[in-house]
């Protein structure tokens, strides 16, 4: 499996003088970095330190804004963010369909998991390319 450019970059800068990496990541985070390190020989501590929760106010604002703009791409950077508003979504009477811009290959699994369809996910998952993917699609 080819790395991503950050890892290679990364490992040619200061993978001789690493012996171990703190990895602080979210509950549900990739694989990818420990995996990598590990392949070269440098332990990876990786310790999930985080996961998001579903603001208490958030039926009200995707009622509001579904209403404001029921033709809508959705954009999600997480699972967890995916999962928290299909939570809130199925709780409104919205029934339109939409189309869906997933950051990466965790996230869209989470999407598919749930029997939706990603119409938009960069080569490379990072938000500046999940942006310009979205601005290239918007200008056909």
């Amino acid at each position: 499996m080819k790395q991503p450019f950050f890892l290679r970059e990364w490992f040619a800068h200061y993978g001789k003088t690493a012996n171990t990496v703190l990895l602080p990541q979210s509950a549900i985070g990739k694989s990818t970095i420990p995996v990598f390190l590990e392949g070269k020989g440098i332990a990876c501590n990786r310790i999930p330190l985080y996961d998001t929760i579903l603001p208490s106010d958030a039926l009200t604002k995707l009622e509001t804004a579904l209403q404001l703009h029921p033709n809508f791409l959705a954009v999600f950077a997480s699972p967890s963010a995916w999962r928290n508003f299909l939570h809130v979504l199925r709780q409104t009477s919205f029934n339109r369909p939409f189309r869906i811009a997933s950051i990466g290959e965790v996230t869209t699994a989470a999407i598919k998991q749930d029997g939706y369809n990603v119409q938009l996910e960069p080569k490379l998952y990072t938000m500046n390319h999940l942006i310009d993917l979205i601005i290239e699609e918007r200008s056909k």
